[in-house]
């Protein structure tokens, strides 16, 4: 799990002592330029499906890893509906809040969707009792993933780690393939921006103007569901750029040229290791909609308010079992 969280950090390492070798002429210039290409390789080394098996056993270990560590657990709502769903050929698409400093709750949805924990579950349940039920979940797991912001897929190192992961940079077409090959697609619907809106004292998500992946459910056929993770926004300290520095507005521009939130954070020792605590990411109902190539935008908006009313109704129905009572939820 080291592995996984510390390569941000170690990538700034490696980025401050090639630029101090190269002002302070610490060596030769052979030594230096080979460095510099070595890690300029590094960053565009291609890596394409399909993944090494030492890759995704690695991955695989990273996941329990980050399981037992915190720990991270999920619980759903209405599971053997949305597995129903699923084998039955209905594709889903997930809205995972909050975004967190890292979405880390994402290794648990991994361990559910992409490395066979919902299987495992599904023998619990009666209607999977054989196994061609459990082949047509099998079936859709392998063609999902979950998304993350583009820009983390330059950061080299991380850019072949994640993949393994079944993490995918995100963007329209991606999403919408996983979902037309009847799979589940999972992502943070507030992205980098959400980042920007977090406070220490509130939990706040930004979903009141996100209509894109509501208009991809529905141009899908895809069922919409909530999920939050309580103990998310726990994990790191963090200090990001914005008031008394710049503006709001400023910083907010500079995320959106960089695709990445300008922030420094820190966990257990100041380090890249975040904080122990139970991480806990439910599972909403899920929301079926009607497919439609051409919505309104009545009808998006429509959507999206169910959305936000049962995400609203996972945080109030849990926050005080997972340790959130008295915190406030606020949509923006």
């Amino acid at each position: 799990m080291h592995v996984w969280l510390g390569l941000f950090h170690a990538n700034a390492m490696i980025v401050s002592a090639l630029i101090f070798i190269v002002m302070k002429d610490v060596s030769t210039p052979s030594f230096r330029n080979g460095l510099i290409i070595t890690y300029v390789t590094i960053c565009f080394l291609p890596n394409k499906k399909p993944y090494p098996k030492w890759g995704l056993r690695l991955a695989n270990h990273i996941v329990h890893a980050a399981m037992q560590y915190f720990p991270l657990k999920n619980k759903h709502v209405s599971e053997e509906k949305h597995l129903k769903l699923i084998a039955n050929g209905t594709p889903i698409l997930i809205g995972l809040e909050p975004h967190g400093v890292l979405p880390l709750q994402m290794a648990a949805i991994a361990d559910y969707y992409l490395f066979d924990g919902a299987i495992r579950t599904a023998r619990d349940h009666e209607c999977f009792k054989n196994e061609e039920e459990r082949q047509r979940l099998r079936d859709a797991f392998a063609v999902s993933s979950a998304f993350a912001s583009s820009s983390i897929f330059y950061v080299p190192l991380v850019r072949h780690l994640w993949p393994w992961l079944g993490l995918d940079p995100i963007s329209r077409y991606h999403v919408k393939k996983v979902l037309s090959n009847g799979g589940v697609a999972i992502i943070v619907p507030g992205g980098v921006s959400e980042v920007l809106k977090m406070e220490k004292e509130r939990e706040v998500v930004y979903l009141r103007k996100r209509y894109g992946f509501v208009k991809i459910a529905i141009q899908s056929g895809a069922a919409l569901m909530p999920a939050y993770a309580f103990g998310a926004t726990r994990t790191y300290s963090w200090w990001r750029l914005g008031p008394p520095l710049m503006t709001k507005k400023l910083a907010e521009r500079i995320s959106k040229i960089l695709l990445f939130a300008p922030i420094v954070f820190w966990g257990r020792f100041f380090g890249p290791c975040p904080r122990r605590g139970r991480v806990v990411t439910v599972y909403g109902p899920p929301i079926e909609v009607k497919q439609t190539d051409d919505p309104t935008q009545e009808y998006v908006r429509e959507v999206l308010d169910k959305f936000i009313e049962e995400l609203e109704k996972v945080y109030r129905e849990n926050r005080d079992e997972f340790g959130y009572k008295g915190v406030e939820l606020v949509v923006e």
